[in-house]
């Protein structure tokens, strides 16, 4: 879903982002402000709004309530990328590359995948895993 602001510049946001979100990490904390002030437009995978839900359900890291309410709100505020019939074969079959060629796990990868096709910059993550890709886009350690 495309939000409403013309900004260029895409930020990609991964499930720990919203975690440490959250907890009021200051990195996170300015980014989302600049989503939600239209200076970016936010991207997200629709497997981060699953591990956000799965999140919720387990609680601990995150409250239920807080996760439920990112599941609803994130389609607004941010670009997803879903794995459709259209084109999600074909971005499984560039995950599966990413994650061959980068050593990430199979979530990582669809996720990458994923925050790259949504034209993302800068990938905002807790995952030392993101720092083994070698590609056009800069990524930030949480």
């Amino acid at each position: 879903m495309e939000t409403s602001t013309t900004s260029d510049t895409v930020l990609g946001f991964d499930t720990g982002f919203f975690q440490r979100l959250y907890a009021r990490d200051a990195q996170a904390t300015t980014a989302w402000d600049d989503v939600r002030a239209e200076r970016a437009v936010g991207a997200i995978s629709c497997i981060t709004l699953f591990e956000l839900e799965r999140l919720g359900l387990r609680g601990g890291v995150l409250p239920r309530d807080v996760a439920e309410g990112l599941v609803r709100s994130l389609p607004v505020t941010c670009r997803v990328v879903w794995l459709g019939a259209d084109d999600g074969a074909d971005r499984l079959h560039r995950a599966v590359r990413l994650a061959h060629g980068n050593g990430l796990a199979m979530a990582d990868a669809i996720i990458l995948t994923s925050l790259l096709d949504a034209g993302a910059t800068t990938v905002y993550t807790t995952d030392s895993d993101f720092e083994r890709y070698d590609g056009p886009v800069h990524v930030v350690q949480l």
